[in-house]
C-alpha cells in the first residue's frame, strides 16, 4: 500500500514540472529552466545541461535578438483581468503585480509588449476574469469520489492547480488537478487515489492518472488508467491496469 501511495506522490510531483520557464530561440532551440533576470536587452536563465556525461547546473545568457519567444511561468501564475480605465478605455491581460499605487499586466490583448504598468489613479474598475477569483468548485455525478454516485470538492491551492476530496455511496477519493490553461477550465491532468467501498462492502482501491475536461459551470468528463492497489470483493477482472472514467456536473 505504501509503495502505491509513494508512486502517487511522485506522479503528483511530476505534474508540477509544467511550471518550468522556457525560452524559444530564433534557431528553434528550446531552453527550459528558471528565468533569473529579464530586461529589454537580455535574459538570463538557469538550466541543466549534459557535459562530459554528467548533468550540471549552469546559467545561460541570451540577447533579446536571439530570442523568438519567452514563456515565463511566473507570468502564467497571474490572474486574467479586465481593466476599465478612467476615460472609457478597456484593457485585458494577466495581473502579475498589484500594489496600492499601481498594477502590472502581461499578455495584454492587442499590444505587442511584455508588461504594462497602470497607476491606480488611472483605474476606474478592475475585474477578475473567468473562475480565477474562485476558491472552490464542486462536481457531482457518476463514478465520482471513488463511488458509483458521488461528488468531488476542489480546493484552489495555487494558480492552475486544484486539490480534490471526493466521497459518495461507500467510497472516497483524493487527488490533484493540473490545468495548463487559466481559469480552472478546459483540459486538465488528473491524478488521484480512489477507495471503493467501506467495511464489508469494500470492493478495492486504485491510483488513477489521466485527463479531465471541465467547464466553468456544466458538464465534466474524466478518462484515464487505474493501477490496482488492493482488491476486495471485486477482482477487477483479474487485471492490474483498468480503464477509469466518470461524468458529472460542475457547480
Amino acid at each position: 500500500m505504501k509503495r502505491y501511495l509513494t508512486t502517487l506522490v511522485l506522479v503528483i510531483c511530476a505534474f508540477t514540472l509544467f511550471g518550468q520557464d522556457k525560452i524559444i530561440l530564433t534557431s528553434g532551440e528550446i531552453i527550459k529552466g528558471v528565468i533569473l533576470e529579464k530586461n529589454d536587452s537580455l535574459v538570463i536563465i538557469e538550466t541543466n545541461r549534459i557535459k562530459d556525461y554528467k548533468v550540471i547546473n549552469m546559467k545561460l545568457e541570451f540577447q533579446r535578438s536571439q530570442i523568438k519567444k519567452i514563456i515565463d511561468s511566473s507570468e502564467k501564475k497571474g490572474k486574467n483581468v479586465t481593466v476599465n480605465l478612467v476615460g472609457g478605455s478597456v484593457i485585458s491581460g494577466r495581473l502579475i503585480s498589484k500594489t496600492k499605487d499601481e498594477i502590472v499586466l502581461t499578455n495584454i490583448k492587442g499590444l505587442d509588449i511584455d508588461t504594462l504598468t497602470i497607476k491606480q489613479r488611472q483605474i476606474e474598475k478592475l475585474k477578475m476574469s473567468n473562475n480565477e477569483d474562485r476558491k472552490t468548485f464542486f462536481d457531482i455525478g457518476l463514478l465520482r469520489g471513488g463511488a458509483l454516485i458521488g461528488g468531488e470538492l476542489e480546493f484552489v491551492i495555487q494558480p492552475n492547480y486544484t486539490f480534490f476530496l471526493g466521497g459518495g455511496i461507500k467510497g472516497y477519493a483524493v487527488g490533484l488537478n493540473v490545468f495548463p490553461n487559466t481559469g480552472f477550465t478546459g483540459l486538465a491532468f488528473k491524478v488521484g487515489y480512489f477507495h471503493q467501498g467501506i467495511g464489508e462492502s469494500y470492493s478495492g482501491s486504485y491510483v488513477s492518472s489521466g485527463m479531465s475536461m471541465k467547464t466553468k459551470v456544466g458538464f465534466t468528463f474524466d478518462l484515464g488508467l487505474g493501477f490496482i492497489v488492493d482488491r476486495g470483493r471485486y477482482n477487477y477482472g483479474g487485471q492490474n491496469l483498468i480503464l477509469t472514467y466518470g461524468v458529472g456536473w460542475r457547480f
